[in-house]
């Protein structure tokens, strides 16, 4: 049956690539389908991707799965439509790829022919359109083909479903009409308009999915002659429709690739060029497709005379509008571009390309919405393996751009890592090159952010990491970014704390990645609370041994970059070990300073406050406490509370140094009821107790302070007592050995004095005991004392207490050696402590023993360490040579034989410095000169080149 003038009309609404006007889209049947208002409910809850409340919607409608299927497919296809030109390529990719594998399944299900035509419809605009067009106006590359075929075949196969469906329909009704008054022959009009409608749209589909396939694909010629078969038929004028239909045969013959298809191509062009109904749209393919016949034939000549044409044509039938005009001008330079690229891969070679970027540069600058294309294109002129440092920035861009595409991949497996590596170089280039050769401050910024993610996706997890904290340090001003590149830097370094968790740089970057997120622009103060607990706990690792003071100032800014995170802590779960955390932080500021820093002060009255916050938050929170470990965990915080703020209190020296040593007193007040019971109790009695009678005997109270100490200690038993005052002594011995290692003789001076003190009162607790075990021990505590008593007495400035300490040193070795007469160590230390008392006679002798002896060895020593072995001085043997020379010194006017004592003293000294350059090292070395210059004043020593001067 001949189509009838009706189907004549609609025909002339067809079009190459546009949706089915509305006016086409015939009601569809309401049979085994919800109800409309339910159907677009449900097709907007797929668009949205609302998946929960899709699947009720279907529950509550009683939707039968391969319904539901179209829904779902549907909505994929109108979030395809609608979101164009704002999804990314990669969701524009998945959703076609999406709507493309379900559409076997729609074509099982769905029998009503209008249905499928709207679901093409939506197939052509959303998922060939824009792949089509890459292919006609850039040339075809198998990306591009690879994601067009899908589409395109599913299309094909939705076309040929509505061709049989509609035409059996048809064929049926026809059978049954009586007459042309029959009223059913309106259905089998509409009917048979859908056909032609299906076939047309059908040849024009079949010429994408021909652009689809390789040339080398036998396929691809099937699919043509296929398409030129239906498209003979509508070329008659009867349809109205015979300039679109012969620009369309035009293309499909010029698909071919053959000479023979060209020639009958520029045919087909030229007729239509000659038709004056024809339209300006469909002259325009005219002149502009026959260049890219020749194109295809490899005749660059052809295609340049075929582009001059086209130029012509254009000058005499400008566009009519200032868009379409934009439009033909960019057609036109795609044009010149094909060109200059043919010619390049020819005979034209690097000129030839060099021209081509010269397009390409252009178009953009004109057209940045072509930016990927014009990336695609720019990167095909690239070598396998190109020097990024000898390219233009606009094919370093390329680059870029390329990797940018790629990462957009969701499949690891897919990714092309090569294409990602020269992206990574090209990246580099830039920001290398910075803001010169035509490179901008966002092509800049953009480089800096792509270097993390393609790092990122090569599984460079920690150069991924450094490379978002390069971008965060340096670009602030966009949010948007500044967050995807914190929250890529936050996965990469979460990645290596997983897979690297022992490697140190993963420490560094877990470190940047807390400093990076509490400082703008990032700010996020979640992260304060760790950041600083984690600052601090590195600087309690480092504040072990000597420290330089460099060291000692990056340590204190920590602390204090730690103590101001800490105060920023204002959650309630994590409040209280916040400022707990924020003391400590005032307290290793205490520390590290300078002694006599006038911030030390500061920083002890700021622990204070701390501690009496601290001492409030529990107490408000012991009420609550859910259990009696909940309980436990507030005393501790209590304990060690009371511990820091009244320990740093005693290195306040400033004007409230006295203030500061009563609040210490006041906080360890009630300790004795606040540690009971808890782990290493006798640990923390012994710091309180050292604490609160140091601060007492600070304050020149010290009876007090042994009368407080003994007080306490009547309470416990005698073993326990001795323990505790042990664990003092063991408290004072660490803060003796901070004070020295931070060089505070004032500190020094005073705990060596407290010492003695608390030494004293455990030999009288240890020679009361009861045990006879523990009363073993007291020749060891008495000689400890007694060494204690000769440190404090180094110390001590004033004479009168030196004195003291040192008879009483002496009386314990007298004792001793009473009990042991044969110990040469006890001789010794008498020696030595007569010799500070200026018992000079008693000690001489003594001394020039033990040297002659060799008793105290050789003046040098061999030591051995990982570095191998070494000579130092012995300090023993300087330390007694010096005494013995001073004592001779001393003595030789009260002695007959005094003048020839001083001869051998001059002597010996003499030799001293002719052997060994500068005699005792380093530590006694000015005593010996000051030696010198008191009994030689006249006499100048050698210099010895050949001496060397071991450290100690």
């Amino acid at each position: 049956m001949a189509p009838s003038s009706r189907t004549t009309r609609w025909l002339l609404l067809a079009i190459l690539g546009a949706a089915i006007p509305a006016a086409a889209q015939q009601q569809q049947s309401q049979a085994a389908r919800p109800a409309d208002d339910d159907r677009r409910l449900m097709a907007e809850l797929s668009r949205r991707q609302m998946g929960t409340l899709l699947e009720h919607a279907f529950r509550r409608s009683g939707i039968p799965e391969e319904q539901r299927k179209i829904i779902l497919t549907l909505g994929s296809l109108q979030q395809l439509v609608e979101g164009t030109s704002t999804l990314s390529r990669r969701q524009q990719q998945e959703l076609v790829a999406s709507v493309a594998a379900g559409i076997d399944e729609v074509l099982r299900t769905t029998a009503d022919p209008r249905r499928l035509m709207e679901i093409n419809s939506a197939l052509v605009l959303g998922g060939t359109v824009r792949h089509l067009n890459t292919l006609e106006y850039w040339g075809e590359n198998t990306r591009t083909q690879s994601q067009l075929q899908p589409v395109a075949a599913a299309i094909d196969r939705v076309y040929d479903k509505v061709i049989s469906t509609a035409q059996a329909r048809a064929d049926e009704l026809e059978k049954r009409l009586k007459d042309a008054n029959d009223p059913r022959v309106k259905e089998w009009e509409e009917l048979a308009q859908l056909v032609g409608m299906a076939r047309f749209n059908s040849a024009f589909n079949k010429y994408t999915l021909a652009l689809s396939m390789d040339k080398a694909d036998a396929r691809r010629t099937k699919v043509v002659e296929d398409a030129l078969a239906i498209l003979a038929e509508y070329e008659d004028p009867q349809y109205e429709v015979t300039a679109q239909v012969r620009v369309g045969m035009g293309k499909l013959l010029q698909s071919l690739g053959t000479k023979q298809g060209v020639t009958a191509a520029r045919e087909k062009f030229a007729q239509v060029l000659a038709d004056r109904d024809a339209s300006w749209e469909l002259k325009f393919q005219a002149a502009y497709f026959p260049a890219i016949g020749e194109l295809a034939l490899k005749d660059i000549a052809a295609a340049r005379s075929g582009a001059a044409r086209f130029n012509e044509w254009l000058k005499s039938n400008p566009p009519g509008t200032d868009e379409l005009r934009k439009q033909t001008q960019a057609a036109a330079m795609m044009l010149q571009y094909r060109i200059e690229s043919a010619d390049a891969a020819g005979a034209g070679g690097v000129a030839a390309r060099e021209k081509a970027v010269a397009v390409l540069q252009e178009l953009m600058a004109s057209r940045p919405d072509l930016t990927s294309l014009i990336n695609e294109q720019l990167v095909g002129l690239l070598p396998d393996n190109p020097v990024v440092g000898e390219l233009s920035s606009m094919l370093l861009k390329a680059l870029v751009g390329r990797g940018d595409e790629e990462i957009r991949k969701l499949d690891d497996a897919s990714l092309d890592k090569k294409t990602l590596a020269q992206a990574l170089a090209a990246a580099g280039e830039i920001l290398a090159r910075g803001t010169r050769d035509g490179i901008t401050r966002e092509d800049l910024e953009n480089a800096a952010l792509l270097s993390g993610f393609f790092h990122a996706r090569l599984g460079q997890d920690l150069d991924a990491a450094n490379a978002f904290f390069a971008y965060l340090d340096k670009y602030k001003s966009d949010p948007r970014r500044v967050a995807i590149a914190f929250d890529n830097a936050l996965a990469a370094v979460a990645r290596l704390r997983r897979d690297r968790a022992d490697a140190p740089e993963t420490d560094q970057a877990y470190l940047r990645l807390l400093d990076i997120a509490t400082r703008p622009p990032v700010s996020r103060m979640e992260y304060a609370f760790e950041y600083g607990r984690l600052l601090l706990q590195r600087n309690t690792s480092s504040m072990q041994g000597n420290l330089a003071d460099s060291q000692k100032k990056s340590l204190a800014d920590n602390a204090r970059k730690a103590a101001e995170l800490l105060g920023r802590v204002d959650d309630d779960t994590r409040r209280l070990h916040a400022r707990y955390l924020q003391m400590l932080a005032q307290t290793q500021l205490v520390d590290l300073l300078p002694a006599g820093s006038a911030e030390v002060s500061d920083r002890v009255r700021q622990a204070q406050q701390l501690a009496g916050e601290i001492n409030r938050l529990i107490d408000a929170q012991m009420g609550g406490a859910a259990d009696a470990s909940a309980k436990e965990k507030l005393r501790w915080f209590r304990v060690r509370t009371s511990l820091l703020a009244a320990g740093v209190s005693q290195q306040d020296t400033g004007g409230d140094r006295v203030q500061s040593l009563e609040e210490a007193i006041s906080l360890l007040a009630n300790f004795e009821n606040e540690v009971k019971g808890l782990p290493n109790e006798n640990t923390l009695l012994g710091e309180a107790l050292f604490i609160r009678v140091s601060a007492l005997m600070s304050l020149r109270r010290a009876e007090q302070a042994m009368e407080n100490l003994g007080r306490f200690l009547e309470t416990r038993s005698g073993d326990d007592a001795i323990r505790i005052v042990y664990e003092m002594l063991e408290t004072l011995s660490k803060e003796f050995d901070q004070a020295q290692q931070g060089k505070n003789e004032d500190r020094m001076r005073e705990l060596a004095g407290q010492r003695a003190t608390v030494c004293r009162f455990l030999v009288e607790r240890v020679g009361n005991s009861g045990n006879p075990e523990v009363r073993k021990l007291l020749p060891r505590y008495q000689m400890f004392e007694a060494g204690v008593l000769q440190q404090a007495a180094v110390l001590e400035k004033d004479t009168a207490r030196k004195k003291e300490y040192l008879a009483r040193a002496l009386g314990i070795f007298q004792a001793a050696r009473k009990e042991s007469p044969d110990d040469q160590g006890i001789a010794l230390n008498i020696a030595l402590v007569q010799w500070d008392l200026g018992d000079y006679a008693a000690a001489q002798p003594v001394l020039a023993s033990f040297l002659s002896q060799g008793k105290l060895g050789k003046p040098k020593v061999v030591v051995s360490d990982p570095s191998g072995d070494r000579l130092v001085d012995n300090n023993q043997y300087w330390d007694a040579m010096y005494r013995l020379l001073a004592a001779n010194v001393a003595l030789s006017p009260t002695r007959a034989d005094g003048d020839r004592l001083m001869d051998d003293t001059r002597l010996k000294l003499k030799q001293l410095y002719i052997q060994w350059g500068r005699p005792g090292g380093m530590r006694w070395a000015p005593k010996f000169d000051e030696l010198r210059r008191q009994i030689l004043p006249d006499w100048t020593p050698p210099a010895l080149g050949g001496a060397t001067e071991a450290a100690n």
